[in-house]
């Protein structure tokens, strides 16, 4: 027997949220995959449920991709950082890409302070994730934001210098199938 649902009538519920994280989980958004100008929103301190690691979840925000289009701005990117001394390399990037490659905290004890890179700007690698049997998009690596056009000049260099490659065979493939109708062209019908 189907279970009958209950209207409220418009009764009024008083709930007690004071232990109730503020915090409004926002849903991570899927955008293409490639280079963007992100900025640094937040970091919250956590702990692995797994292995009871403390790790940094930064929330990052799109600026614009690495053409300067504004389309997906505002998405949130998540990345995440161990606090295990054999993941730091990945909060050392992290605060190298958010001084634009000035700052390199490699090789000392040091404190960080995760509140003062909010607002600076990074670059982000975005690389499409399956989490729970969906696909979603994720910040797979950092740099600094200087290196974005440089990374998209490169790109378009490898893209023109694959396209003269295909040009140069294209033209000896074509070549070759000229010299074989001329060598045709030298053979008499009695020699066939």
């Amino acid at each position: 027997m189907p279970r009958r649902r209950k209207t409220t009538g418009g009764k009024k519920y008083r709930l007690d949220f004071t232990g109730v994280d503020k915090t409004i989980r926002q849903r991570a958004k899927r955008i293409p995959e490639g280079d963007y100008l992100c900025k640094i929103v937040s970091a919250e301190e956590r702990t692995s449920e797994k292995s009871n690691a403390k790790y940094l979840s930064w929330k990052f925000q799109v600026v614009s991709d690495s053409r300067g289009n504004t389309k997906h701005a505002g998405t949130p990117l998540w990345y995440i950082t161990s606090l295990k001394y054999e993941a730091l390399f990945n909060i050392r990037n992290l605060i190298y890409a958010a001084t634009d490659g000035s700052k390199n905290v490699a090789g000392a004890v040091r404190s960080i302070q995760p509140d003062l890179y909010y607002g600076k700007q990074i670059g982000v690698s975005v690389e499409d994730d399956e989490y729970e049997g969906r696909v979603r998009s994720k910040a797979a690596d950092v740099f600094p934001p200087s290196q974005l056009d440089a990374a998209d000049d490169d790109e378009e260099e490898e893209d023109a210098e694959e396209e003269d490659e295909e040009e140069d065979e294209d033209e000896e493939e074509e070549d070759a199938e000229e010299d074989d109708e001329d060598d045709l062209d030298d053979v008499d019908d009695d020699d066939l």
